[in-house]
């Protein structure tokens, strides 16, 4: 997947690289996430943020479109 090395760089030190999060730190897991939320959900998220996570709208709309993709295992 494109987006991989991308969620590695960008998201992987919250979320882990394994995608699993840590509950306790407050990180939520991003495994199965398609089946909680929607690629609309979730790309709002990335573009404007939300608690804890920072807005991601410097990367590229390419960029964030990968990334969406390799979380949403589309």
């Amino acid at each position: 997947s494109l987006g991989e090395p991308q969620y590695k760089i960008q998201c992987g030190y919250c979320h882990g690289l394994d995608r699993k999060g840590d509950a306790r730190a407050g990180f939520p897991g991003l495994t199965e996430l398609a089946k909680r939320s929607n690629r609309q959900a979730v790309t709002r998220i990335v573009e404007q943020g939300g608690g804890r996570m920072p807005s991601f709208s410097h990367l590229r709309a390419d960029q964030r479109a990968a990334i969406i993709d390799f979380i949403l295992e589309e």
